[in-house]
């Protein structure tokens, strides 16, 4: 039998978060994965399962834009992100109602965007606006995977109250005209799950 799943994670946030961001290790523009913006405390998904296996998608979007206009020309900046998800979870169990638990994994990825442009520019002007964009979503942009533990406490009429713990890795790489660097993050992650299950 397939069910159709709609639900909410709850990720709080802990010193960890503030300690990142008191540090200036945040993106600088608000996008980015550790930002809080992109990916906020209470994020939804959705996808399908069978008795056994569960497929859940989820997407997060953001996007700052700014645009100006005056006499001698037009203006704009925009930078932004797009954070889609795909996990899978195996459920050790096959209660209808009651405890179950799972083990599961999923990958992400942060599409970044930015863009500079302006009238007024110089052909050089236009050329260090295109740099420093490739700079921002070289910054910005990553990928990561997870895999971890969960359980589920499945109600009558299809709600499910859970609770996981995700091993999280993240991986950003820079380029710049003469270096590449690598920045890879590895954390735990525990998270509360309300469910609804069609």
């Amino acid at each position: 039998m397939l069910f159709a799943l709609l639900g909410l994670d709850l990720v709080p946030y802990g010193r960890g978060d503030l300690l990142w961001v008191t540090e200036d290790r945040d993106s600088d523009v608000l996008v980015g994965e550790f930002d809080g913006v992109l990916r906020p405390p209470l994020t939804a998904y959705g996808g399908g399962r069978t008795e056994r296996t569960a497929l859940l998608g989820s997407f997060g979007l953001a996007r700052i834009a700014t645009a100006s206009r005056g006499d001698g020309g037009t203006a704009r900046q925009a930078v932004g992100a797009f954070r889609p998800g795909l996990d899978v979870q195996r459920y050790l169990g096959v209660e209808e109602h009651g405890p179950v638990a799972w083990l599961g994994g999923g990958i992400y990825g942060v599409i970044p965007t930015a863009v500079e442009v302006s009238d007024l520019y110089a052909e050089s002007e236009t050329q260090d606006a295109a740099a420093d964009s490739a700079d921002l979503r070289a910054r910005i942009g990553g990928v990561g995977l997870r895999a971890g533990v969960g359980g589920d406490y499945r109600f009558a009429g299809g709600l499910t109250l859970g609770l996981r713990y995700h091993l999280v890795g993240h991986r950003a790489r820079a380029l710049t005209s003469d270096t590449i660097t690598v920045s890879t993050l590895t954390y735990g992650e525990a998270g509360l799950r309300l469910q609804l299950e069609i």
